[in-house]
């Protein structure tokens, strides 16, 4: 009976370890559905650059990935919550580092500040006199203490948005007078408004040295070895024919540089 009983207690234990670890294997990933390129859905689906990335080392890992569109700011909220919950794509700085545990980098590009070319009253002849006009940028979004850091003021010439749409929208039309973006980025956001690239012109670099890239955010529950295996996927894939086909899908024209 002992013998049987501890045998009972071991099949138990085994199970339920293999259960654990079939549940580490598991990651609900929080994505930005209207950040294209990188990430956004299409026809019901997660999509974009940094979505086919994860997806794909999660495959190759043994991840469970479920992707789940949702607002940045309730995003980076629910993610403290949920032991296997992620984000994507979040910018890498040393304020964050210590809250999430990181796989990436994914795909990111230089930013830089951009204005209207029928906005002839917008003169930028140095970076500093982009503090003379007004930008918008959705609240809690990283580049939000960016902007802040390099002299942009609340109520004054920074303006919070309730998304990245709402802020490209308002500069569209004309009540702000910046916006930020990669050349990456751009066209795929102006596009969404039925505008084009050749309507908005580069006026100065914003540079972010402060940030290491895009990543995706992990909760810091997810065990190490789950965040080893889609690192190493993630490396392995960024050298293949895919990844190369991949990006070239979604590049787009060349933006003419600013001058500093």
């Amino acid at each position: 009976m002992r013998l049987s009983k501890a045998l009972i207690l071991l099949s138990t234990a085994l199970i339920c370890s293999a259960f654990a670890r079939a549940n580490d294997s598991e990651l609900v990933i929080y994505y930005e559905d209207n950040f294209r390129p990188y990430t956004y859905t299409e026809n019901g689906n997660a999509s974009g650059i940094n979505t086919v990335m994860i997806r794909t080392a999660c495959e190759a890992a043994g991840v469970a990935c479920k992707f789940v569109a949702m607002p940045w700011s309730r995003a980076m909220a629910t993610v403290f919550k949920n032991p296997k919950g992620s984000v994507l794509s979040a910018s890498r700085n040393s304020a964050r580092e210590h809250f999430f545990k990181w796989v990436g980098p994914v795909m990111s590009g230089e930013t830089m500040y951009f204005k209207l070319k029928s906005r002839d009253d917008i003169v930028i002849e140095k970076t500093e006199d982009v503090l003379n006009y007004s930008i918008g940028v959705p609240r809690n979004d990283i580049y939000e203490s960016v902007l802040l850091a390099r002299g942009f003021r609340h109520g004054e010439n920074l303006l919070q948005t309730t998304s990245k749409i709402d802020a490209i929208r308002l500069f569209l039309v004309g009540r702000l007078d910046l916006m930020i973006a990669s050349e990456f980025s751009l066209p795929a956001a102006l596009a969404q408004f039925d505008r084009s690239i050749s309507e908005v012109e580069a006026v100065a670099w914003l540079r972010t040295p402060e940030l290491k890239g895009n990543y995706l955010a992990v909760n810091s529950a997810v065990s190490n070895e789950v965040i080893s295996s889609l690192n190493k996927a993630l490396i392995k894939y960024r050298k293949t024919v895919e990844f190369n086909e991949l990006l070239n899908r979604h590049r787009q024209s060349k933006i003419k540089p600013p001058a500093f």
